[in-house]
């Protein structure tokens, strides 16, 4: 029954509500077995103090950390996930 989600595409979706975070302060890595390696988001932008950012995931089983090298704050988070 869930064959067909194989070879489906999945995309997450972050939000940072109510920040003054920037796009260039974000990086994305993935941890795929054991191999830890940097990927970049599809969309990243940052309207009326809403970063929102995409990122297309490599596998169905991944681990995703999302770094924040800017210290400001953060309001409330979103996390979506589609495909």
């Amino acid at each position: 029954m869930f064959d067909l989600l194989d070879n489906q595409a999945l995309v997450l979706n972050v939000d940072f509500v109510n920040t003054f975070i920037r796009c260039d302060a974000i990086s994305i890595e993935a941890l795929i077995g054991l191999v830890r390696s940097t990927i970049r988001w599809l969309n990243c932008d940052n309207i009326n103090s809403t970063l929102s950012l995409s990122v297309q995931l490599p596998y169905q089983h991944v681990s995703i950390q999302v770094i924040i090298a800017d210290v400001k704050t953060i309001g409330a988070l979103r996390i979506g996930l589609y495909g």
